[in-house]
């Protein structure tokens, strides 16, 4: 006998929380075991949105000798100190999970919380070179990282004077990676090339300590002391001068299963002066210099036999050597970072007992929500629709919950047995409001979960019949089909009425009988339809007639009776069925095809108290001007001309195209029944817009609404705008206004033809009125360019200031020198006196405007700017020191943005440090 079955709610509260959604099943993947098979059988890492480049880099941290520090760490700490350090406490505690959960994957939420990480941040990705590198810095444990990755790089610059002195300079730093390029395609190439031999001749000599003259001399650098664990970051990501973007190297590398390195240059000393470094982990980036996605290559030493996991995200999957061999030559384009670790070199990783026990109560915390999991996968909650209803013209409705094992008789014995009804007159099928439910005559005896009635398809219609009733059936391949049967001896063709179906039926309106939906399989054929209109609608000898959107197609055709519905072309929609036809089967057409086409308008009165509302019936294939045609003959007391609006506050409504030609409804949009708004007065005629001005200090209040003939100038535009608003515009001379389109903020020339202004050829227009302070007029050759216009000063030596940002300016078409002397005549009051100016081509993005080239001589088209392009202007003061020092400090002190993932030394030499910000990582000079 079924029984109904429940989770108590705290159970069902603690599982939504775990999962993070308001459907049980949403998290159902924490649930997985991880196999004891060769495919998942070390922990995934969950993507939290967009968090694949924090995952790979947390298991290339876990298969590394780190993981055995942090744990040593750890237990060294105090409990004050594991407090305090959020971000080594949950390093250790995800890396203790992922060694001894038996979960598939876990999340990294509570690390990435650790890092001040909200939902927005986690749906950023970012480089993961970036990530190791702040990670590295925060960390901020004695000697962790300085042990393990830390290895000096040291810069040597060589050469012997012809005075007899032996000039030799260094200078080292301390990194954690060595970036590479890929051009050569090898490790070995690759570390040549780094170490970037140079020959300095000539002008570009050094100067010797001893005699003062200038003396060729080689530069390089070389690593002078080797780490443990030796991190190769390739430069796959590099900033593109030219177009001040960031791009992909897209050249392949070939990554070895190990390496000889040594100090000091890599053509000097022998073998045996090397020391070997297998790899361990290989990060692999795939996409755009935008976006893409990042999976590693682990080495794992579980029970001292040496394999590879694949690890993408949730998913890992574990390689021979064989196989990652294999899988090493078809990497290589996409190869991002590789670790090598030093041969011999070993930790022995044992997890703190602390993080055992804090395991212990999570892994047994987690088997009583999969437990609860469990129970929930196996519970189908059903909606139970009774189909009398309560009497009060309301539907009965029942929750139940049930297993999804139980069958579908067993559950309706159960519903009958609480109602005292006989099973027999009694059925459940699936409950659809808008059409009829799938039946399961002859699967009653079919479990819940087979009939695919689960969390997402469980609601119910339970049905009633009386003994001499049967039950009709419809399955989910049932053809659902509406039938208007309409009886043409009751009325003339004129006067046949069509209307749209109702649910449930309508009968007795003299002419039309409305029937429900009927359904038909879809191996049926027409003659089945009609045997079946026949018997259960009473038909004679129907005709029927299919709706297809615009045409009503003739389905009378003999060779049709015998046709599947399906391959008839017939779909969901309806059918009207002509029954006793004493007319011609053309006239009814023609009666339904005038009744389809006809729409119902409603439109206001003018003037009228009350808003009072009239409406006009119209065939929408006429056009605008039979519409106000019609709503004039309505309006007995309106005698002015009128015209049409889509709204109060709406546009017009053109009775005509901009070329003349007489607009349908159709065209205009009045394709079905709706509402227009009628205003006196004379509308738009033959090529004018209605054109609505705001003034760009108030973009959202119109100022003036008129109606612009398009063969207007923008000059005529003008002298109407400044007419009809000069006093209140506050302005000397209609020439003092600039017009801008607002939705393009496309500058309007002065001599233009107002219907080229705009590519749109709109029935509207929108234009924003800029008064100016000075005369302008812009010829419609002309080239017009915004101005980002920066001031620098030596009493402001951080960052220039920005005046005038977005500024319009028409181009001399002269030179350069005339560019500048426009700009400073024009603000001049703004500079400081004494100021050398200069110009240069802005790009998208730019941030270090040292990187521009300035231009203050030579013609315009050296600057090879076109429409809407932005210059960005500097004036300098001069002040007590020359212009070049001037300019040189401006470069220094101008703000950097560049790609973070520069080369590590670039970086220190340019006072660059990587930093964290609310929005991701940047460069920041120092």
């Amino acid at each position: 006998m079924l029984e109904p079955v429940n989770i108590d709610a705290e159970s069902l509260a603690r599982l939504k929380e775990a999962v993070g959604s308001s459907s049980a099943f949403g998290g159902g993947g924490l649930f997985y075991f991880k196999s004891k098979e060769e495919q998942q059988s070390h922990t995934g890492l969950s993507n939290e949105s967009m968090t694949c480049f924090l995952n790979s880099l947390m298991q290339n941290f876990y298969f590394s000798p780190l993981r055995a520090r942090l744990y040593t760490s750890w237990s060294t700490c105090s409990e004050e100190e594991k407090e305090r350090n959020l971000i080594l406490k949950s390093l250790v505690t995800l890396f203790a999970t992922m060694e001894l959960t038996k979960r598939a994957s876990v999340s990294t939420k509570a690390l990435t919380n650790s890092f001040g990480w909200d939902a927005s941040q986690r749906s950023n990705q970012s480089d993961i070179h970036e990530l190791q590198t702040v990670l590295f810095d925060s960390i901020n444990l004695p000697n962790l990282i300085t042990e393990l990755y830390e290895f000096k790089v040291q810069d040597n610059l060589d050469f012997t004077c012809p005075c007899g002195a032996i000039n030799k300079r260094s200078k080292t730093q301390t990194v954690t990676d060595l970036q590479l390029g890929i051009k050569p395609g090898n490790f070995e190439a690759s570390l040549k090339e780094w170490e970037s031999l140079e020959i300095m001749e000539g002008e570009n000599g050094v100067e010797c300590e001893k005699c003062k003259k200038k003396c060729d001399a080689k530069k390089y650098q070389c690593i002078s002391s080797l780490p443990p664990i030796l991190n190769l970051c390739l430069r796959r990501l590099e900033f593109n001068m030219t177009t001040l973007r960031r791009v992909r190297v897209s050249s392949s590398f070939s990554v070895p299963m190990e390496i000889s390195i040594g100090t000091g240059l890599s053509t000097e000393g022998g073998e045996e002066t090397k020391q070997k470094y297998d790899l361990t982990s290989v990060m692999v980036h795939s996409g755009t210099a935008n976006g893409g996605h990042y999976y590693s290559y682990n080495r794992s030493t579980v029970a001292g036999d040496s394999t590879w996991v694949k690890c993408n995200d949730s998913m890992t999957t574990t390689l021979s050597h064989e196989e990652m061999l294999s899988t090493l030559k078809s990497l290589g384009t996409t190869v991002y970072m590789v670790v090598f670790v030093k041969c011999s070199f070993d930790e022995v990783c044992e997890v703190p007992e602390d993080l055992k026990e804090t395991m212990e109560r999570e892994e047994k915390e987690w088997g009583e929500l999969r437990d609860i999991w469990n129970r929930k996968k196996e519970i189908v909650d059903l909606k139970i629709t009774y189909e009398n209803g309560n009497g009060n013209g309301g539907a009965e409705v029942e929750n139940i919950s049930v297993k999804n094992t139980e069958t579908l008789s067993d559950l309706l014995s159960y519903l009958c047995e609480k109602r005292n009804l006989e099973t027999s007159n009694c059925r459940l099928r699936r409950y659809n409001f808008s059409k009829p439910g799938e039946t399961f005559t002859g699967r009653e005896d079919t479990g819940l979960e087979k009939l695919n009635i689960n969390g997402s398809r469980s609601d119910l219609l339970f049905e009633t019949k009386t003994d001499g009733e049967v039950f009709e059936d419809f399955f989910v391949d049932d053809l659902l089909i509406n039938l208007l049967i309409v009886d043409c001896n009751v009325r003339k063709p004129a006067q046949l009425d069509f209307k749209l179906l109702t649910n449930p039926v309508i009968e007795g309106e003299e002419g039309v009988v409305y029937v429900q939906a009927q359904p038909f399989r879809k191996a049926s054929t027409f003659s089945t339809m009609v045997e079946t209109l026949k018997t259960k609608n009473g038909v004679g000898s129907p005709a029927i007639f299919y709706v297809d959107l615009e045409e009503l197609k003739d389905m009378n055709s003999p060779i049709l009776m015998d046709t599947p519905l399906s391959t008839s072309g017939l779909h969901l929609g309806s059918v009207l069925v002509y029954d006793n036809l004493p007319m011609k089967p053309s006239e009814v057409v023609k009666s339904y095809e005038s009744f389809k086409n006809i729409i119902t308008i409603k439109y206001n009165v003018p003037d009228s108290v009350g808003g009072e509302e009239k409406s006009v019936d119209i065939d929408k294939n006429l056009n605008i001007a039979d519409l106000i045609s019609s709503i004039s003959d309505g309006l007995m007391d309106v005698s002015e001309p009128i015209y049409l609006r889509r709204t109060s506050k709406g546009h017009q409504i053109r009775s005509t195209s901009l070329s003349g030609e007489p607009l349908t409804l159709k065209k205009a949009g009045l394709i079905r029944s709706g509402s227009v708004h009628v205003e006196k007065g004379a509308g738009l005629g033959v090529n004018e817009y209605e054109t609505v001005f705001y003034l760009r200090s108030k973009s959202n209040e119109a100022v003036l609404t008129c109606n612009i003939n398009g063969d207007m100038t923008v000059n005529d535009v003008r002298e109407l705008c400044f007419s009809k608003l000069g006093v209140e515009l506050n302005i000397p001379t209609a020439k003092h206004l600039r017009c801008h389109d607002k939705p393009s903020n496309k500058l309007l020339r002065s001599t233009s033809k107002f219907s080229s202004t705009s590519a749109k050829k709109a029935e509207s227009r929108q234009i924003l009125l800029t008064p100016l302070n000075f005369s302008e007029e812009i010829p419609e050759t002309s080239t017009v360019v915004n101005v980002k216009f920066l001031v620098y000063t030596l009493k402001s030596p951080k960052k220039p200031k920005v005046i005038n940002s977005g500024t319009i300016l028409p181009l001399p078409s002269s030179s350069i020198p005339s560019l500048l002397s426009t700009c400073s005549s024009r603000w001049v009051n703004k500079v400081p006196l004494n100021s050398t100016w200069s110009v240069a081509k802005s790009f998208k993005s730019i941030k270090d405007y040292s990187k521009l080239k300035w231009f203050t001589e030579g013609p315009i088209t050296d600057l090879s700017l076109k429409d809407s392009d932005t210059i960005i202007l500097l004036a300098v003061e001069n002040g007590e020191g020359t212009e070049e020092e001037g300019k040189e400090n401006f470069i220094k002190s101008s703000p950097w943005r560049g790609n973070v993932a520069i080369n590590r030394q670039v970086r220190k030499e340019r006072g660059i440090s990587i930093k964290k910000y609310e929005d991701g990582l940047r460069t920041e000079s120092a």
